[in-house]
């Protein structure tokens, strides 16, 4: 794994370079390659679900009623999300409500998409 990240460090840094380091606390992700992405850069989730918790939400409705709430209610600053088969796409209408599209890249085969909150 040490060798992914070495391989990977520098696309995920040009990428997430993007979002202040100010703003490290105020980004929530969901979804698979999140998880790397913020112990690579040293970003701290602002929510208490923050890693695949979407595969979650059929098994578990009160989690995917709190996420809801969580991005309605205290919108986090930046999201970041993969896309494809693995989107959360329960979550896709308050994505295009309160977000745009900021940037997306390729990480082990899977898009991430990097939001930030309307102003």
């Amino acid at each position: 794994m040490r060798g992914y990240y070495s391989d990977q460090t520098e696309h995920i840094h040009n990428f997430l370079s993007q979002i202040p380091v100010e703003d490290y606390e105020n980004v929530w992700g969901d979804g698979q390659g999140c998880s790397k992405l913020y112990c690579i850069v040293g970003i701290t989730p602002c929510y208490k679900y923050f890693d695949n918790s979407y595969k979650q939400f059929p098994v578990w409705p009160e989690m995917q009623t709190e996420t809801r709430n969580m991005l309605e209610n205290e919108s986090p600053e930046w999201i970041i999300v993969p896309g494809g088969e693995n989107n959360i796409n329960c979550l896709q209408d308050v994505l295009k409500d309160k977000y745009i599209l900021i940037d997306n890249m390729d990480s082990d085969n899977v898009v991430i998409y990097l939001y930030k909150l309307k102003q």
